[in-house]
This record gives C-alpha cells, sequence and structure tokens, in this order.
C-alpha cells in the first residue's frame, strides 16, 4: 500500500486494463482517496446481451463498444473500487438514428438515463448524470443497460467509448 500511495504522489495511477484512479491534491489521507474513476470498453466486464468491440476513425481513441444484439434490456457491468461520497458520471457515445436509452446504474441503483438517439451519426457526445451517492465504499457492479428507445429511434443500439466518475463530494 505505501508504494501504491508514493505513485500516487507522483501521477495518476492506472489499474489493469482501463481503470485509473487520480489523487486528490494535498496531504496524503491514512486511507487513500480518490476523486475520479476511469471506465473503458477496453475493461473485463459481463454483459447480457452480445457486446462488440469495433475500430472506427471517426471516434475518440477510435473504438467503442455496441450491442450487436439489438434488444431492450441488454447490459454491460463493469466493476471498480468506488470510495463513499458523491459522484457526476460522464459517459462518452455516439448517437444516430438506430440508439436506444440507456440507464446508468451501480450496485442496481438507478442513477439516471441517456438517450443516444441522434437525427444523423454523431461521434464522441457526452452525457452528464450528476449527484450520484455511494453509501458505502467497495468495489461496485457498474451498469449500463438498454432500458428503452427513443419514438423516433429504429432500434435499441448503444454504443460508448468511456465512461469517468468524478468525485465531487
Amino acid at each position: 500500500m505505501r508504494g501504491l500511495i508514493k505513485r500516487l504522489r507522483r501521477r495518476p495511477y492506472r489499474l489493469g486494463l482501463g481503470v485509473s484512479l487520480t489523487r486528490r491534491g494535498g496531504a496524503i489521507p491514512e486511507e487513500p482517496y480518490y476523486e475520479m474513476v476511469y471506465i473503458s470498453s477496453w475493461m473485463n466486464s459481463a454483459s447480457v446481451g452480445t457486446w462488440q468491440i469495433t475500430m472506427n476513425v471517426q471516434v475518440m481513441r477510435n473504438a467503442h463498444i455496441y450491442n450487436t444484439s439489438d434488444a431492450s434490456g441488454d447490459s454491460l457491468t463493469y466493476r471498480a473500487f468506488i470510495l463513499a461520497g458523491t459522484y457526476t458520471w460522464e459517459i462518452l457515445y455516439h448517437g444516430s438514428t438506430d440508439r436506444g436509452i440507456v440507464e446508468l446504474s451501480i450496485d442496481d441503483v438507478v442513477a439516471g438515463s441517456v438517450d443516444m438517439y441522434e437525427s444523423a451519426f454523431s461521434p464522441n457526445l457526452i452525457a452528464t448524470v450528476s449527484g450520484i451517492t455511494v453509501v458505502e465504499s467497495g468495489m461496485k457492479n457498474i451498469t449500463i443497460r438498454v432500458a428503452d428507445q427513443n419514438p423516433s429511434s429504429t432500434s435499441y443500439i448503444a454504443s460508448h467509448g468511456e465512461m469517468v466518475l468524478y468525485r465531487t463530494a
């Protein structure tokens, strides 16, 4: 643990395949205190439905993940350690005429939803959900689930590149 804290003093620490923890400024507290959890499409995850990582030069970092099964109820769950506190969740997504509405949740508590429908393909959009409360620190399931579709949408596709949780309090 002491080695981890020394590394955190110098720079953000990248953990595994896509989870980064960034130390909050100031003195190192007795227990590590992080302000950001970065969640990437390259992380190991569990899913309902079929999801695929696709390369696309129009999108940030040239890759995104989407549900090829194209069904309501498709979900993708990531695991990350999150400290108790209040967070803002940002998701980088790609809107289009065939996109669904996704619910964002932590440990099965719905934090908000994002309508990914756009009248034309629109890469690199960012949706923000604020005021997410995590009551207890620990490993959490972070899930996006296709809950519905926009009345103008032709399908239930959810397509995203990355998600970030920022601790705000």
